[in-house]
């Protein structure tokens, strides 16, 4: 059996924590596993910065990362011998990231909203070209700070926006948000998602980090996919209850089977 070789990936989570890491190293052995989770081999803290170590392919990349080079690679590459290697369907990894966000909300592993975001979802290419899509846990349940915003904010669903940010002064009322304030649920996991959809699609996050109108939509322009518009459209609605389940969303995809195969 070929092994493939590994590297060491570190994740910045919290650049202000002084509590102790002993409960939270001790912690992941405890921690469920799925073959699409990568579960952090230790947690350090340096300068009062949190860092999570994960053991990943040493080909493998952020979620944000990969798109960049896609971008790249598509510019440098004919389209006459476009390389199946640098081709992406968009639908098909948000089915796999919903399968993965369904087992961590059943074993109560998806807690902050904010870590659903291309900078916390890794991939890695397969010889044969397929795309594997993972999800880095990072030890929500076991870690007490406050989370780093300067990504997070961009995806966080209309609702948090909303109830955190001030009309009088135009800013966000908290400069942090902590585990309670973006509490992750199957409604709000759509919203994330879609805007996790809006950049693989578009190549780019669909607001920047001042992002302050909790009822601002993405801009979907003419040259992307009006199936794959629809869905982004249907999952970013500001009112959540006309938002779409994250099984009936789901379901939309997998309507059309063709979605599935639909390539960038």
């Amino acid at each position: 059996m070929k092994i493939s070789p590994t590297r060491e990936h570190k994740y910045l989570i919290s650049d202000f924590y002084t509590k102790s890491i002993d409960d939270i190293n001790d912690a992941i052995s405890e921690v469920p596993t799925h073959p699409n989770i990568l579960i952090p081999h230790t947690v350090t803290i340096e300068n009062k910065c949190l860092y999570l170590h994960y053991t990943a392919c040493l080909s493998g990349m952020t979620l944000r990362e990969f798109i960049a080079q896609v971008n790249t690679s598509r510019v440098n590459v004919r389209t006459t011998v476009y390389n199946a290697l640098h081709r992406v369907k968009p639908i098909a990894i948000i089915l796999e990231l919903i399968q993965i966000y369904e087992f961590m909300i059943a074993n109560n592993m998806l807690v902050g909203q904010s870590n659903i975001n291309p900078d916390n979802i890794w991939v890695e290419r397969e010889h044969n070209g397929h795309l594997k899509v993972f999800v880095l846990y990072t030890m929500e349940t076991s870690i007490e700070c406050q989370f780093r915003t300067n990504t997070c904010k961009k995806y966080l669903p209309s609702e948090t926006i909303k109830e955190h940010h001030s009309i009088l002064n135009n800013e966000f009322i908290k400069p942090k948000f902590t585990r309670a304030d973006t509490r992750a649920t199957p409604i709000s996991i759509v919203y994330s998602l879609g805007l996790v959809l809006y950049f693989i699609a578009a190549g780019h996050d669909a607001f920047d980090r001042y992002r302050l109108d909790p009822f601002e939509k993405p801009f979907v322009g003419d040259g992307m996919n009006a199936l794959v518009s629809k869905l982004i459209m249907s999952a970013t609605e500001p009112d959540y209850t006309h938002r779409p389940s994250l099984t009936e969303w789901k379901q939309k995809m997998m309507e059309p089977k063709k979605l599935a195969c639909i390539i960038m």
